[in-house]
C-alpha cells in the first residue's frame, strides 16, 4: 500500500489499544462518492470496543448526504495482535484481523462473503497517527474499491 510511513518496533504495538480515541477520516469510492467524517473508538470492558462514525457523503451527481456507521470490536487472545469486527445490529462477524509486522508497519488482511459479494480488505497501521483501510468489493452487481485514511485527532 502506498504512502505508509515505517514504524520502529511496530510488532510491539497493540493495535486494539492503539485504535482507542478520536479520528478524522476521508474515504473515496471512485466513480461513486467521497466521504469526510469523524470516528471514535471507545473501550467497552477490557476486550471490547465500539466504533462509531458520522460522515458527510458527496455523491458524484452533486447530492450530499449524512451517514453513520457502527461496529463492535472484540480483542483477540494473545499472541494474536488483532481483533474481530462485528456488525452492531446483528453481532455477526464481518472480519477477523491479525496484524503482522510488514515493512515497518502493522498490516492485516481479511475476507467477508455477503451473499454473492466478496469483500477483500487490507488494513495498515503505522503506529503513530494513521490507519489506511482498503476494501475491494466484487459480486454480480458490485465491483468497486473503497479507500479510507484515518488520522488521529490531536486532542484524543
Amino acid at each position: 500500500m502506498e504512502g505508509v510511513r515505517k514504524v520502529e518496533n511496530a510488532a510491539g504495538m497493540s493495535v486494539f489499544d492503539w485504535l482507542l480515541g478520536a479520528w478524522t477520516f476521508s474515504r473515496e469510492v471512485p466513480g461513486y462518492a467521497s466521504i469526510m467524517g469523524e470516528a471514535r473508538v471507545t473501550a467497552e470492558g477490557e476486550d471490547g470496543a465500539r466504533y462509531q462514525e458520522a460522515a458527510t457523503v458527496s455523491l458524484v451527481g452533486g447530492e450530499t448526504l449524512r451517514a453513520a456507521q457502527c461496529y463492535r470490536y472484540r480483542r483477540l487472545a494473545q499472541p494474536v495482535n488483532g481483533f474481530e469486527v462485528l456488525f452492531c445490529e446483528t453481532a455477526e462477524l464481518f472480519e477477523r484481523l491479525d496484524f503482522r509486522d510488514r515493512e515497518g508497519a502493522l498490516q492485516a488482511r481479511a475476507q467477508f462473503s455477503c451473499g454473492a459479494d466478496l469483500y477483500e480488505s487490507e488494513y495498515v497501521a503505522d503506529g503513530r497517527d494513521r490507519l489506511i483501510v482498503e476494501h475491494a468489493v466484487r459480486g454480480p452487481r458490485k465491483n468497486y474499491r473503497v479507500r479510507t485514511i484515518y488520522s488521529r485527532r490531536t486532542n484524543s
